[in-house]
């Protein structure tokens, strides 16, 4: 008999040897407590709540105003942020602009100007950047007066008259 056993080389089967170990991890695991703790119930609404009234009340709110006109209200910055600062709302010509005269052939206006370091003339409707550059960018000729000597410079929605000869 001892010899039937030494010959056969599985002496346990497999599955059970695997049972014997898994029961005990799985009778630990269970619970021996079978009362409910807890009970969900849907909420009980109020009768105030339960019906939807047949007419409702028009809330009166306020129109909101479009997201362009409220940014077109937000004024943010200058148009140029490397420009010096400046401390009041008045249009102020740059430092390196200067105006020298006028001269008239025919029915033309010019006037001597200089612009950095560029020198040269400008008529009535140059505009700096597009077709001189004796002009700051964006900046407007809008008029010349040869009997006064004023020159009438124009940036955006504002204007500035420079005087030949200034007065004292």
């Amino acid at each position: 008999m001892i010899s039937n056993i030494l010959k056969t080389k599985n002496i346990i089967n497999p599955t059970v040897l695997f049972l014997l170990f898994l029961f005990p991890f799985l009778v630990s695991c269970s619970s021996k407590q079978n009362n409910i703790i807890e009970v969900i119930t849907p909420p009980i609404i109020p009768n105030e709540f339960s019906n939807i009234p047949d007419q409702t009340l028009k809330p009166e709110l306020l129109t909101l105003i479009s997201v362009d006109e409220k940014v077109s209200e937000i004024k943010s910055g200058r148009t140029n942020p490397f420009l010096p600062p400046q401390f009041n709302d008045e249009l102020q010509i740059p430092f390196s602009f200067k105006y020298y005269g006028q001269i008239a052939t025919g029915n033309t206006m010019n006037a001597f100007v200089s612009y950095e370091d560029r020198n040269g003339t400008v008529k009535k409707g140059d505009i700096g950047g597009d077709n001189t550059d004796l002009l700051p960018l964006g900046w407007t000729v809008i008029s010349m007066d040869p009997h006064t000597n004023v020159l009438m410079l124009g940036y955006q929605d504002r204007s500035l008259a420079i005087r030949l000869f200034s007065e004292k």
